[in-house]
């Protein structure tokens, strides 16, 4: 009975894993989980795509380096912003000469403390008429 149970745990918390995996996966967006450190520990399928490279080729890597293209964090990053005050951040900016919007999520751990930050960089529907007034800041 024990085990029964124990075997029904495990198969619930695989089943989660693997929907939540799935979420991720199927977002039509470009997504990437970063640390403290600013590595790379998780990009989604899309943002893989995007990159023409594998999960174990983005894993580890630094962030401002690989998508900024910047040798250290850049002052206006907003995931520094978004771990440091625990709320979203924004930021404007270009990125291999597109129009970004860079949206910075906290991500909480159970104790509520924030463990890492997702970067999910949008082209937002109006940039092509802003292009001239956007801001051409580089940012992670």
């Amino acid at each position: 009975m024990l085990a029964h149970e124990r075997n029904r745990q495990m198969n619930a918390i695989a089943d989660s894993s693997y929907l939540h995996r799935q979420i991720f996966d199927t977002l039509n967006l470009s997504v990437a989980m970063i640390d403290f450190d600013y590595n790379i520990t998780m990009a989604n399928a899309f943002c893989l795509r995007e990159m023409g490279k594998t999960q174990a080729e983005l894993q580890g890597e630094k962030c401002y380096y690989l998508l900024c293209k910047h040798g250290s964090p850049p002052a206006e990053c907003p995931l520094h912003q978004a771990a440091q005050d625990r709320q979203p951040r924004q930021a404007e900016c270009v990125r291999d000469g597109r129009h970004l919007l860079v949206m910075a999520q906290p991500i909480f751990d159970r104790s509520g403390r924030v463990m890492s930050v997702l970067e999910i960089p949008l082209t937002p529907p109006s940039c092509t008429s802003r292009s001239s007034s956007w801001k051409s800041t580089t940012c992670c």
